[in-house]
């Protein structure tokens, strides 16, 4: 019903005399040729500048008027003091929701609220789709905005979202720059669906471009709280939540990486605090890192304290094509551990390059055996973190190739310790008590050596409850033996003030992989002993550089711990060359070195965006 209005179709040569031929009698058609490649933004940024009017309205091609005066009622809305721009409510052709507003922090960065809800209905809750209100992001198949505004603002990026996220990108520059972005419920039109999304085959990083240039809006919506998501937000059911810092880090130019790291959880055991340290080297090496998890917990802080953004998302524990969808937009991905297994099975001959980084042992590839590939694709690289978890993972028979990768541990020390000033030596214990850590097998060593060296050592247990039968031994033993200690869970920085107390550190598991607490008393100066089944094992020279006894012999244990209880006066060399060991497997340079240099021979060039805020 509005009448003063200037059509422009915006296409290729070919279509554009087609147009021409069939509406020749329009007077109000000026067609835009575009023959170069497909670029949604800069479509609409050239049929801009053909425009004469004061007012824009960029339409899809698969957009349908359903009320007479849909522009009438999206002007009205428009001359509103320091509104940008305006959205109608759109339909699908069933008359469901596609768009009545749309909010940020969903799956795919941004989302529709209302969607699949019938048009007409009417609402139990007074915040619904027939509100007109201010709104995060404007839709890009029908948007309004006066000429001035999106000329001031720059228009649409054809460089960064030229196919994806061009209205979340255009609507945060509005917001940016003052003005309001508006739904108006009034303004009603048919849209048939998604008919300019790119090529799965092709990558296409809109979403990391929003993330580094609009990380501050895209964490919380302005306008839809979490629990309005909850009862509003229908078009995925997983649980999902985005944290962008305030403080988020960004490549400075083109040279770096952009990488996902997915970890099985945000606790500060051992795995995922390693999967930090990667993390770490990957900001100090220019690149620029998102952290997924499906649980979430304390790392999220710390994360975000270093200027990662953080997303908890469950997508692929189910399955769900939107993980391989973002994935896409990566340089290169880190799964890590076998918990995460799924994600391989989805990124199997995608776009971006993987590296699987394997930290379990017998107990866990058991556990997870039913769950994981029988082959990986040929962009997964997979790597152990030790030679003990590489022969137990190849009794998984999957097809690849895996290589080491040992994790590093930041040093807090700097060089040599200094050796403990105690009267009798002090053996320290920390570990999750239950059956894989080997409480027990400590537990029943120093019942074998209470008959000739009791009251000449003291023996400290640390560790969270996981199973209490293995808890009560060790609560058994300390209730006849006042030379043994238990410890609750402590801080990082207090475990430290503990090393430095103690002569050695004791690991008597029967399955782990690459004990971090033995990589700590390493660095710490102190000496080690570990069964056969840790991968330490592997690096430690018995009697040389630490001790090593075979899993299960409680005998074996009892006799290294007695040899230290008669020497520790004398064992200044194996302090020594535990130090040595540290700085030659397990320091974080020699670990971002390895690192750097697997992802230059795997991942190919630089390949990192250029932006930079």
């Amino acid at each position: 019903s509005y009448a003063n209005i200037e059509i422009i179709p915006v296409t290729n040569s070919k279509v554009a005399e087609e147009i021409k031929n069939e509406y020749s009698y329009l007077d109000c058609l000026e067609i835009c040729h575009y023959d170069k490649v497909y670029n949604f933004s800069d479509k609409c940024n050239e049929g801009a500048r053909l425009a004469s009017g004061s007012v824009i309205i960029f339409f899809n091609d698969d957009v349908i008027p359903y009320t007479r005066d849909w522009i009438e009622r999206q002007l009205e809305i428009l001359k509103h003091p320091n509104v940008g721009g305006v959205s109608p409510l759109l339909i699908h052709e069933d008359h469901t929701i596609q768009y009545a507003g749309m909010i940020t922090g969903t799956p795919g960065v941004v989302g529709t609220s209302f969607n699949g809800r019938y048009f007409l209905d009417p609402s139990l809750n007074v915040y619904s789709h027939l509100l007109l209100r201010d709104v995060s992001v404007l839709s890009g198949a029908v948007m309004m905005v006066s000429k001035v505004i999106f000329q001031e603002i720059g228009g649409f990026d054809a460089e960064n979202t030229p196919n994806r996220h061009s209205d979340l990108d255009i609507s945060f520059k509005l917001i940016e720059n003052g003005y309001r972005c508006v739904y108006t419920p009034y303004s009603i039109l048919t849209h048939i669906g998604h008919h300019s999304w790119t090529e799965k085959e092709r990558p296409d990083k809109a979403d990391l471009y929003c993330i580094k240039r609009w990380g501050k809006y895209l964490g919380r919506d302005m306008y839809f709280t979490d629990s309005m998501k909850e009862m509003l937000y229908r078009d995925f059911d997983y649980l999902y939540r985005m944290y962008c810092p305030d403080n988020e880090i960004l490549p400075i130019n083109g040279g770096g990486r952009d990488i996902l790291f997915i970890s099985h959880e945000l606790s500060r055991t051992g795995a995922p605090v390693v999967l930090k340290d990667m993390v770490q080297a990957s900001l100090n090496d220019g690149d620029f890192p998102v952290v997924i998890s499906p649980v979430d917990g304390p790392l999220r802080k710390e994360y975000l304290n270093m200027g990662v953004t953080v997303i908890i998302d469950e997508s692929f524990l189910r399955g769900h094509w939107m993980f391989e969808h973002f994935a896409r937009n990566f340089d290169l991905v880190v799964v890590n551990t076998l918990a995460c297994g799924q994600a391989i099975s989805l990124l199997e001959n995608s776009i971006p390059d993987v590296f699987w980084w394997i930290h379990e042992g017998t107990f866990a590839i058991n556990h997870f055996r039913s769950f994981l590939p029988q082959k990986v694709g040929k962009n997964v690289n997979v790597f152990c973190v030790s030679e003990y978890t590489l022969d137990k993972f190849k009794d998984l028979d999957i097809e690849c190739s895996p290589a080491i990768l040992n994790y590093g541990v930041e040093d807090c020390i700097g060089g040599l310790s200094r050796k403990p000033d105690l009267e009798k030596p002090r053996f320290l214990m920390i570990g999750t008590y239950d059956t894989r850590k080997g409480q027990d097998i400590f537990a029943k060593a120093i019942r074998i050596l209470e008959r000739d060296y009791r009251g000449r050592a003291e023996y400290i247990f640390i560790g969270n409850v996981l199973e209490q039968q293995i808890y009560h031994e060790i609560e058994q033993l300390a209730s006849f033996n006042h030379d043994v200690t238990i410890l609750d869970p402590l801080p990082r920085t207090d475990i430290f003030k503990i090393y430095e107390k103690v002569t050695c550190v004791v690991s008597p598991s029967r399955d782990d992989p690459m004990p971090v607490v033995l990589a700590e008393a390493m660095m710490n100066s102190r000496i080690c002993i570990c069964s056969s089944n840790t991968g330490t094992a592997s690096y430690i020279e018995d009697g040389l550089n630490g001790f090593v006894f075979e899993s299960e012999d409680a005998e074996g244990l009892a006799k290294k711990i007695a040899f230290v209880i008669d020497n520790h006066n004398y064992l200044d060399n194996v302090r020594e060359e535990s130090r040595k060991t540290y700085e030659r497997y397990y320091s974080i340079d020699v670990f971002t070195r390895n690192f750097t240099r697997l992802k230059s021979r795997y991942a190919g060039a630089l390949k990192g965006t250029t932006y930079r805020e």
